[in-house]
């Protein structure tokens, strides 16, 4: 009759293990947030700096191997690495692990839209953007790959419900992208007007690109 106790134990360890994978998945997630937010400046250490975290996450993942945030995270900073394929791997063992994980989800169609599967690419966004507390930055995604697949109407549409969040650090890429739909499909007037507003949301590809084609 020790089963009982045995397998409380086992359900203690267990539970510990998890809650030391999210530990490592919050502390890896702010380190990921913090040397990207200087990859502008200085691009060669950021790359280092990526590199040294995907090696600290590969040591966790030695004793968690099922953490699909974990899994998730590991794949994003291999694609920041230009690693797609890697990255690829680790999203679907992600996915694997959990399938309803918003993290496993997003990864999964970033990765597979920046491949050219838009399709599939999309779905799991959408999936990601039904339970995340991120919802407005994976549309941002989700509008981002319509464009670059050439779905230029759903762009728009996806772009639009990104602006109306409100979220300010959003609306500069989201005015970008929304601009580059309106020129794909002919509008020129619209794009030039949309430029402008993503230059003055901030967005220094917007303020680069009106300097080159609108001289000022």
């Amino acid at each position: 009759m020790r089963i009982l106790p045995i397998l409380v134990a086992l359900l203690s360890v267990n539970c510990a293990q998890a809650e030391n994978c999210a530990t490592a998945y919050e502390g890896f997630l702010a380190e990921q947030q913090r040397i990207l937010s200087g990859s502008v400046e200085s691009p060669i250490k950021t790359q280092e700096q990526l590199s040294q975290l995907a090696r600290k996450i590969e040591t966790s993942l030695v004793g968690c191997s099922t953490s699909a945030q974990l899994n998730s995270l590991m794949a994003e900073t291999q694609v920041s690495l230009g690693k797609n394929e890697e990255g690829l791997k680790y999203a679907r063992a992600a996915y694997a692990a959990d399938a309803e994980s918003w993290e496993a989800n997003h990864a999964l169609g970033f990765i597979l839209s920046l491949g050219g599967e838009c399709d599939a690419g999309i779905q799991y966004l959408e999936k990601a953007a039904e339970s995340s507390p991120r919802k407005y930055e994976i549309m941002l995604n989700i509008c981002s790959t319509y464009e670059s697949c050439g779905i230029y109407k759903e762009a728009l549409s996806s772009c639009t419900t990104v602006l109306k969040s409100g979220d300010a650090t959003l609306q500069g890429p989201a005015f970008y992208i929304r601009a580059r739909a309106y020129k794909a499909i002919g509008k020129s007037k619209e794009a030039e007007e949309v430029f402008y507003q993503a230059r003055e949301a901030g967005f220094k590809g917007a303020q680069y690109y009106t300097e080159e084609h609108y001289g000022r």
